[in-house]
């Protein structure tokens, strides 16, 4: 009887040791973190009832600020200073006056020239060295005297004590201070260059290169060309029938340049 009390009793123990969900229910279990019912799935098993919870942290979405403010346009950014030129036919001369002459004749005036460059057309007109100036001149709605020395007084603006020292025909080409502010407006002129600020369409003159019997204004200036940029020339010659191109900085006998202005 003891020995089977005993076996009884033994099974039992073992019983609710190995299988204790057969004998208790399990218990349920709420997350503290988030006790919203949102956050919880309830199962049912024949093992009992439990539940699963989501503690995956909720996502915050931050609405932007409202705001009154317009869009507003991009800003452009502003043009470099070597952008800022000045539209072609608008150049100022140095005065901030006048106005020089149109950059697009003179470009064409320049094409022209170095198309020339070789034997003389023959189409009747002088290509010697004023020759070949007075007709690129042409080009440019201005006329020119036709020899060298008158070419480089006519029209040009000096001051009065250089003025004074000019040759007696000089002074008939040439204009004084006063006599340039009386120029009415579209009046051409001329004023000096320096060497080393030669700018395309410039003239230049040099002597004396020859013994020049035609010039009777002044026998130091002999010879005439024509600037027509990144240091080169172009030039007639007489009795050599071409027309050439040549390096400023290879020239001597300098005797002045000039550029022509159109009075406002």
């Amino acid at each position: 009887m003891r020995r089977s009390s005993f076996f009884i009793l033994t099974l039992l123990l073992t019983l609710t040791l190995v299988s204790p969900i057969s004998v208790f229910a399990d218990p349920i279990e709420i997350n503290p973190v988030d006790p919203s019912p949102d956050s919880q799935t309830i199962h049912s098993s024949d093992a009992g009832t439990y539940i699963i919870v989501d503690v995956t942290p909720p996502v915050t979405v931050i609405e932007p600020e409202a705001t009154n403010d317009k869009p507003t346009d991009k800003v452009k950014d502003k043009p470099k200073k070597d952008d800022q030129q000045p539209k072609k036919d608008e150049e100022k001369n140095n005065n901030g006056k006048d106005s020089a002459i149109s950059q697009t004749k003179i470009e064409s005036m320049i094409k022209t020239a170095k198309s020339l460059v070789g034997p003389v057309p023959k189409d009747g007109n002088r290509w010697d060295c004023s020759g070949f100036v007075l007709q690129m001149y042409k080009k440019l709605g201005i006329s020119l005297p036709g020899i060298t020395d008158t070419q480089y007084y006519d029209r040009l603006v000096l001051s009065d004590e250089k003025y004074k020292k000019l040759p007696a025909g000089a002074k008939k080409l040439a204009l004084n201070e006063s006599e340039f502010k009386k120029l009415k407006p579209g009046s051409v002129y001329a004023k000096p260059v320096a060497r080393d600020k030669l700018q395309p369409g410039d003239l230049f003159f040099r002597g004396p290169t020859y013994s020049c019997s035609s010039c009777y204004i002044d026998k130091n200036i002999t010879h005439a060309a024509l600037y027509v940029g990144h240091g080169k020339y172009v030039q007639g010659s007489m009795g050599s029938g071409m027309l050439r191109m040549g390096d400023v900085s290879n020239l001597d006998q300098w005797q002045g340049a000039k550029r022509y202005y159109i009075k406002n």
